[in-house]
């Protein structure tokens, strides 16, 4: 009996461990965050907007909640050392707006975010980060860690024209001049969706079958093994080949393992569901209607901009239902942009949104010049088995989605009390 027991207790023991070896061969980044151990995930430039070639994977997008927006290029610096002054230099890309934003490791506090317009010359900037108020006329351009220890600097990049080349700004350690993280060149946008999601499916095979191996040839070790002598040149390399009874237990093992392992993926995502669910009720008591959700609120939740605000709607609609008309005035005064972005259950966004270029305006004034606008935006059901039908100019599709929410972004306000009260979104059933 004692024998069965230590036999089963290694059994499951090997199992685990091969489970999570398994697991992060599907989402290598996300050791990176959990253990500390990939530098190179740290020394790179990472995103979260699904079809740029440097973004990680969904499960990460959905178990941290960073609610991505599809137009934005971000790129995201991680595990900063910023109790010591930093310095970032570099040029902005071809866009519309452009931001950065410091938050803290595991801290719920607003973050510090500055708009780059408003230091930069000739499309390029220099900013310093310090863990207090400094003087600017001897620093510069000053961006507050406070006193957190370590965190991670995003740079928010609007309407980056899709296929465009983007070479990375730099950050250098104040004290000796080193550069801790390196200028890249990076692709903005979808263009290479396909090419990144192919590259990444070979690359989770490659690993996945090492492991596999790796699996095999330890329980050859372990239950026996046949020596095959196998000639090279002059030499002869004897190879162990597990016998019948390793072959077994090494394919058993490789199952239960990869099983383990894809519910410890699905297992991410059930977290990024439940959370974001717990969150967004505490924005929206109410489902069908928007709220406004505080930057203290957002800090909680997801990783908001100082910059921003945001409106956010949790929807739940029956099957009888057609959808939902989303209507709201804008003036281009107000803000410099704004956007409505469809997620499921999961924070993942839908690939149709609106913004304030693929939108269909309704224009107030007589002299047909743009001015105040109004907005309708459709959110549209389908049962399971309808044909699809494009969807048309402020229509999204929500497919088969019944619940899901909708964050509304009004990015750097010119006047936040202003634009809010004037553009918060009026929801009514289609």
């Amino acid at each position: 009996l004692s024998t069965l027991s230590l036999q089963f207790c290694e059994s499951v023991i090997g199992v685990s461990v091969f489970a999570v070896i398994q697991f992060f061969s599907f989402s290598p980044r996300l050791a990176g965050v959990v253990f500390g151990i990939n530098q190179k995930f740290h020394k790179d430039i990472t995103s979260d907007i699904p079809g740029n070639p440097q973004a990680f994977e969904k499960c990460m997008i959905s178990l941290f909640r960073t609610l991505p927006e599809p137009s934005n290029l971000n790129l995201v610096w991680t595990s900063l050392q910023l109790s010591e002054p930093l310095i970032i230099r570099g040029e902005i890309p071809l866009c519309r707006i452009s931001s950065i934003s410091l938050y803290g490791k595991g801290s719920s506090e607003s973050p510090s975010t500055i708009d780059l317009a408003d230091i930069s010359k000739d499309g390029r900037f220099e900013l310093s980060i310090f863990p207090h108020e400094q003087s600017i006329a001897k620093h510069g351009n000053i961006l507050t860690s406070r006193n957190w220890q370590k965190g991670f600097c995003a740079m928010r990049n609007y309407l980056v024209p899709p296929g465009t080349s983007v070479k990375t700004p730099e950050i250098r350690r104040l004290s000796d001049g080193k550069i801790i993280r390196e200028s890249q060149l990076v692709v903005a946008g979808p263009a290479s969706t396909s090419i990144s999601c192919s590259a990444h499916t070979i690359r989770t095979c490659h690993r996945l079958l090492l492991i596999n191996l790796c699996i095999l040839l330890l329980y050859a070790i372990k239950y026996g093994h046949d020596l095959v002598s196998l000639p090279v040149f002059f030499f002869s390399i004897h190879i162990p080949l597990p016998n019948q009874v390793a072959s077994i237990s090494a394919i058993f093992m490789s199952i239960c393992s990869m099983t383990l392992a894809w519910f410890i993926y699905q297992l991410c995502f059930i977290l990024g569901r439940n959370g974001l669910q717990k969150y967004s009720r505490e924005v929206c008591p109410t489902e069908n209607q928007f709220f406004l959700a505080s930057l203290e609120q957002g800090s909680k939740g997801s990783q908001p901009s100082r910059l921003h605000e945001y409106f956010l709607m949790r929807y739940n609609l029956p099957n009888s239902s057609n959808g939902l008309k989303v209507s709201f005035p804008i003036d281009p005064t107000l803000q410099k942009y704004w956007s409505l972005v469809v997620y499921d259950s999961y924070g993942l966004p839908l690939p149709a949104y609106v913004n304030d270029e693929n939108v269909k305006k309704t224009i107030k004034s007589s002299d047909g010049e743009v001015g105040q606008y109004d907005v309708e935006v459709h959110l549209l059901t389908r049962p399971l088995k309808s044909p699809y039908s494009t969807p048309q100019v402020n229509e999204i599709d929500l497919g088969v989605l019944n619940r899901g929410y909708v964050l509304f972004r009004l990015v750097h306000p010119q006047n936040h009390n202003k634009a809010v009260e004037l553009s918060k979104p009026v929801v009514t059933k289609l």
